[in-house]
C-alpha cells in the first residue's frame, strides 16, 4: 500500500514539475506554440477531462485552426485549464462522415491558459474530433453541416463555407482538365440559365436539384413573372435571350455564375418520389382541383404528366398490353409518342391502374439515355449546365443549401431570404444517405449502368457511391 502511495506521489510530482515548467517556458518565450512542438498532453489516469469550450476558428496563412479551452480535474478536486493546439487534419481523432471514429493521429500540443494558441474540439461524450474535418467530410459527401458547428458563430461559418465553395470550384476545373467532357450550349442558354437582371448574376437551374427554390428567388428578385405563369415567361428574359448568341454568352460569362447540384443517386430518388408517387398507383384525375390549382400556380397538367412520365416508363418496361388500344376505344395501336386526350389517359388509368417500382424507374432512365433522350429531371449536370465551359464561381448543393445561399446572397447582395426552400424535405437533408435504401434490391447490372451514366457528375462534384453499392471486381 505504501509503494502505491509512493508511486502516486511521484507521478503527481512529475506532473506538477512538467506543468510548471511548461507554463514558465511558454510565458517567457512570448511566442505561440505550433502543432508539432514539444509540449504534449499529460495522459495520467489520475487526471480526467471535465469540460471543453470552443473559442473561435481562424485562418493563419491558409491553415485552418480551432481554439479550445480544456479543464482537467483530479480525484482530490484540483483542476487546471489548458488551451490545446491543432491544425486541420492533425487531430488525435475525428468523427468521419458516417459517424464512426477515424484512425489515431499525432497528439495535439498543449500550453497553459495564458498562451494564445489554436486547438481542437471535444464532444460531450469525450470523443475528440477536428471540427473542420467533420464539416468538410459532411459537406463534400452531401450531408448537412452538423448543428454544433454552427455554434462557432457567423464569422467562423462564413470562413469554412467560403473554403468549401472554393474547393468545389477547383474540383470542377481539375476534372474538366483531366477528362475534357463535351456539351451543347443550347440547353444551358435556352432552358437552364436564368439571369438576375439588376445584379449581374446568373444561375443554372437543374430539375430536382433546388430548381423550385431558385424559381422562387427569381420571381422575388426580378419581380416577376407572377406565380401562375411559368418562370420562362419573363419578358426581360425573352429580351435578354433575343440578342445575338455571342452577346448572350458574353454577358453570362461576365456575370457571377451559380449552379446547384445534389448527389445524383438521391436526385433520382427524389424524382421517383415525385413523378412516380413513390411506387403508388397513378392517381386519379381531379378536374376541379386541377383548375383551382392552376389559377394561382404554374405547372404541368395531369395529362401532361401521364404523357411525359408514366406512359414512356410503362412502355420501356413492357407494361403496355398489345390490345390496349381496343380497350381504350382507339382505331390504331397505342403509340407512346402520341399525345392523347385527357379522356384517353383517364381510361388508361382505370384499366391498368399502373404503378412503377424503383427498379423499373431506373430501367426507364437507362433506356432514355440509350436513346439519347433523357428527361430533364434526370439529365446529367454536364449536359444541363456545361460546367467546363461556364466557370461557376458558386457551386452550391442541395445538401447544404441554406448555409450556401446565406453566404452567396450576402456576397452578391441578392435581396431575398436565403432560407426560402421549396419542395425540400428538410427533415431528410441531414440524412441524405437514407435515400440509398431505395437501391438495396436493384440488380447489380442496373446499378452499374446507372453509375456509368452519372460517373462524371459524381467525380466533378465530389460525391461518393454509398458503401457496397457495387461489388468489388
Amino acid at each position: 500500500m505504501t509503494k502505491v502511495k509512493t508511486k502516486v506521489l511521484v507521478v503527481l510530482l512529475v506532473q506538477s514539475i512538467a506543468v510548471v515548467t511548461l507554463w514558465f517556458w511558454t510565458k517567457d518565450s512570448g511566442t505561440d506554440l505550433k502543432v508539432g512542438d514539444s509540449a504534449r498532453e499529460l495522459n495520467y489516469e489520475l487526471w480526467t477531462r471535465d469540460t471543453s469550450r470552443v473559442l473561435n476558428l481562424q485562418d493563419d496563412d491558409g491553415t485552418k485552426t480551432i481554439r479550445e479551452e480544456v479543464t482537467e480535474r483530479n480525484e482530490e478536486g484540483e483542476s487546471h485549464s489548458w488551451l490545446r493546439v491543432s491544425e486541420y487534419g492533425q487531430e488525435s481523432s475525428y468523427v468521419n462522415h458516417e459517424g464512426s471514429q477515424s484512425e489515431q493521429h499525432d497528439s495535439p500540443s498543449y500550453v497553459n491558459d495564458n498562451q494564445e494558441v489554436v486547438v481542437s474540439v471535444e464532444s460531450e461524450q469525450n470523443e475528440t474530433y477536428n471540427q473542420e474535418t467533420l464539416i468538410m467530410n459532411s459537406i463534400q459527401n452531401g450531408k448537412s453541416v452538423p448543428g454544433n458547428a454552427r455554434e462557432l458563430g457567423a464569422d467562423q461559418e462564413e470562413l469554412y463555407v467560403a473554403r468549401y465553395l472554393r474547393q468545389r470550384r477547383e474540383l470542377i476545373k481539375t476534372t474538366c482538365e483531366r477528362l475534357h467532357p463535351s456539351c451543347s450550349l443550347n440547353s444551358p442558354l435556352v432552358s437552364r440559365n436564368y439571369y438576375f437582371h439588376n445584379y449581374s448574376t446568373t444561375v443554372c437551374t437543374i430539375a430536382k436539384a433546388g430548381s423550385s427554390t431558385w424559381r422562387a428567388h427569381l420571381r422575388r428578385i426580378n419581380k416577376g413573372p407572377p406565380s401562375h405563369l411559368p418562370i420562362f415567361q419573363d419578358p426581360l428574359r425573352d429580351e435578354f435571350l433575343a440578342r445575338p448568341r455571342p452577346d448572350v454568352i458574353r454577358d453570362i460569362q461576365a456575370s457571377a455564375k451559380i449552379i446547384t447540384v445534389r448527389h445524383p443517386l438521391t436526385r433520382l430518388v427524389s424524382c421517383y418520389r415525385q413523378k412516380y408517387k413513390d411506387g403508388k398507383k397513378l392517381p386519379y384525375h381531379h378536374t376541379n382541383l386541377e383548375k383551382l390549382y392552376h389559377k394561382t400556380h404554374a405547372g404541368a397538367y395531369w395529362s401532361d404528366k401521364v404523357h411525359q412520365f408514366w406512359v414512356p416508363a410503362l412502355h420501356n418496361n413492357g407494361l403496355i398490353p398489345h390490345d390496349l388500344h381496343l380497350r381504350l376505344g382507339l382505331q390504331q395501336p397505342f403509340d407512346p409518342k402520341t399525345k392523347y386526350t385527357t379522356e384517353v389517359y383517364e381510361k388508361l388509368q382505370k384499366i391498368l391502374q399502373p404503378r412503377i417500382s424503383f427498379t423499373q424507374f431506373l430501367r426507364h432512365v437507362i433506356v432514355t439515355y440509350r436513346d439519347n433522350k433523357p428527361d430533364a429531371h434526370w439529365a446529367d449536370y454536364n449536359s444541363q449546365c456545361c460546367p467546363c465551359y461556364f466557370d461557376y464561381a458558386y457551386v452550391t448543393k442541395v445538401e447544404t443549401l441554406t448555409e450556401d445561399l446565406q453566404y452567396v446572397f450576402r456576397v452578391l447582395g441578392l435581396p431575398s431570404d436565403p432560407s426560402v426552400s421549396m419542395n425540400q424535405l428538410r427533415r431528410n437533408l441531414d440524412k441524405p444517405y437514407s435515400d440509398f435504401w431505395y437501391y438495396r434490391k436493384v440488380p447489380v447490372y442496373l446499378k452499374r449502368q446507372i453509375y456509368e451514366i452519372f460517373k462524371l457528375d459524381l467525380e466533378m462534384f465530389g460525391y461518393q457511391l454509398p458503401q457496397n453499392f457495387l461489388p468489388d471486381d
